[in-house]
């Protein structure tokens, strides 16, 4: 499909859809030269736009409301290039803003199919309002079955609400992760946070109670069951994960984390972890990031645990 345009002020409502039965609200495939904006997706029952193995997109003005059941992605990019997503609001439950590389199957409309010879790249989002009731909310991965993922850059976004992560790469398969800036982003944290609940069963309620994270999730910085749940606010991890698909791992290279403003009570961690000597992160730059308007300039005052496989992890002060 090419040279497609969805414009307008309407709204695309697949509420009445069973959850994974409707495909989404927009679905892209081996797609190029399309355009969506101005539309509102309401109440998807998968995610809500998505987009496998194209290229040439241009998503603008975008506004996702009523995403309440889980595995509804607000915005996701799947083994992607040369796409721009403007100037967009996103609430979501599950990942909000997603680029993943994933392998056979990964399809709706034509299962078995995989488009993972084809790289993440050259990815621009900018103008974003971010509210994430589950999950997290501009990822990299879980999926990174892909020649690379490069390239990206996700700049001027303003998380309003963050569940679990708020900046995240998982790198769970084999493709190289590189040239990555979250730059200029705005995150809010809230006073009580509730402990990030999977929906196991249709019509399961989610609980909005805060509380402690009592199991570890293998994932994010661990919580003691003493200690008040706050969302992780940078993870970047290379290993063998839930969603690990193949028995080879990736590399992060050249991730640069920078204007980054945090404000609210609790101090979200971070977590920076490699796989093994061959799989490792390397060369992070965090600038000018500030806590409350505070400068941060430390691991130790991120609250960021650098663990093994990491090297490289830098920290410059803002002008």
């Amino acid at each position: 499909m090419s040279r497609v345009r969805i414009l307008g002020r309407g709204i695309i409502d697949t509420s009445e859809f069973k959850r994974d039965e409707g495909g989404g609200s927009i679905h892209l495939e081996d797609s190029s030269d399309v355009k969506v904006e101005g539309v509102i997706l309401r109440d998807s029952d998968e995610y809500g736009l998505s987009a496998y193995g194209s290229r040439n997109l241009d998503f603008s003005r975008v506004r996702v409301v009523g995403f309440w059941r889980y595995n509804s992605d607000g915005i996701h990019l799947c083994n992607s290039q040369d796409v721009t997503v403007r100037d967009s609001f996103i609430r979501s439950f599950d990942d909000s803003m997603v680029l993943s590389a994933d392998k056979g199957g990964c399809t709706t409309d034509t299962p078995g199919r995989s488009y993972d010879s084809q790289p993440v790249r050259n990815i621009r989002m900018s103008g974003l309002v971010v509210w994430c009731d589950w999950g997290r909310s501009l990822e990299i991965g879980a999926g990174t079955h892909a020649p690379e993922i490069a390239d990206i850059v996700f700049s001027d976004i303003d998380i309003i609400h963050s569940t679990h992560i708020a900046m995240d790469i998982q790198n769970s398969d084999y493709g190289p992760v590189r040239n990555i800036r979250y730059e200029n982003i705005r995150v809010e944290i809230d006073d009580n946070n509730p402990i990030p609940s999977l929906q196991t069963k249709p019509g399961e309620k989610y609980n909005p109670v805060p509380g402690a994270l009592i199991e570890p999730c293998g994932e994010c910085t661990v919580h003691s069951a003493n200690a008040p749940y706050v969302p992780n606010l940078f993870v970047i991890i290379i290993g063998k994960l839930y969603y690990s698909e193949d028995g080879e791992r990736g590399t992060v290279r050249d991730v640069v984390f920078k204007d980054i403003s945090v404000t609210g009570k609790p101090t979200p961690p971070s977590s920076f972890t490699g796989f093994d000597a061959g799989h490792d992160v390397r060369n992070v730059t965090i600038e000018n990031l500030r806590f409350n308007g505070r400068p941060i300039t430390t691991a130790s005052e991120a609250h960021l645990r650098i663990g093994k496989f990491a090297e490289g992890v830098r920290f410059v002060a803002g002008k």
